[in-house]
């Protein structure tokens, strides 16, 4: 009920509706093609367009970002019906989560055709796409859930969200080619975005998505343990 309330609510008073779930990605990828092109900045060399190779990448990285301000967005938005309904706090993120998987699916049925359109040709390993969607979420939502109940006591926390986001985002391959060095080596969601951009448009890829999912699956047992625990204190924060 939550997570048909939230998709009826969230683009009730807007013209391109639900556009904007993709609008973002586009306009990203268009700026960074706009951006190689006119060689502003040297970005690698890319083994398909490089204009596939961006939209894939910003494709899986909205998804985690989506993901990660889910629980404190949710909670802050939903806050008063958490108070005078008694809606379990666990429903509201469980909502949002949902609703974030449920935009990656309308995402990917619209961005596969775009890629193929783009030179892209399709391949089996398109159909791998979702696990690498579902481990973008949960490294996500670990984040999110680990920093929601700090996130209600200080809107700093809120707010540095977005300034950490586009540091991250530069530090991740999303618009160059993978690197293999560095900050960007240790980077969780290098991994996430490098691997299931290879499925989307077949560029080579060494890398494994199997320590970050196994990391994200404990961190999201453990956060969400924390979240039950701290749950009279955060309740008392909503509203």
């Amino acid at each position: 009920m939550l997570l048909a309330a939230n998709l009826r609510m969230r683009y009730r008073r807007t013209l391109l509706g639900y556009a904007w779930l993709i609008l973002p990605t586009a306009a990203t990828a268009i700026v960074w093609t706009y951006v190689q092109r006119s060689g502003f900045v040297s970005l690698g060399h890319t083994r398909v367009s490089f204009a596939a190779h961006v939209l894939a990448g910003t494709v899986v990285w909205q998804l985690l970002v989506d993901a990660m301000n889910v629980p404190l967005q949710e909670l802050k938005a939903q806050g008063h019906a958490v108070r005078r309904t008694k809606v379990p706090v666990e429903a509201v993120v469980l909502a949002g989560v949902l609703e974030v998987l449920a935009t990656s699916v309308f995402r990917l049925l619209i961005v596969i055709p775009v890629l193929t359109l783009l030179g892209v040709d399709l391949r089996v390993t398109m159909m791998l796409a979702p696990i690498g969607l579902v481990v973008a979420v949960m490294l996500g939502v670990a984040i999110g859930l680990a920093l929601t109940p700090l996130g209600l006591l200080l809107d700093d926390i809120g707010r540095g969200l977005a300034i950490v986001t586009g540091v991250w985002f530069l530090l991740t391959p999303i618009v160059y080619a993978h690197a293999h060095g560095g900050v960007v080596r240790w980077n969780p969601a290098t991994p996430v975005v490098v691997v299931t951009r290879s499925w989307l448009t077949g560029e080579p890829s060494s890398s494994t998505l199997v320590p970050v999912a196994a990391g994200s699956l404990v961190a999201v047992a453990v956060a969400w343990l924390l979240m039950r625990l701290a749950r009279p204190h955060v309740v008392s924060r909503l509203g």
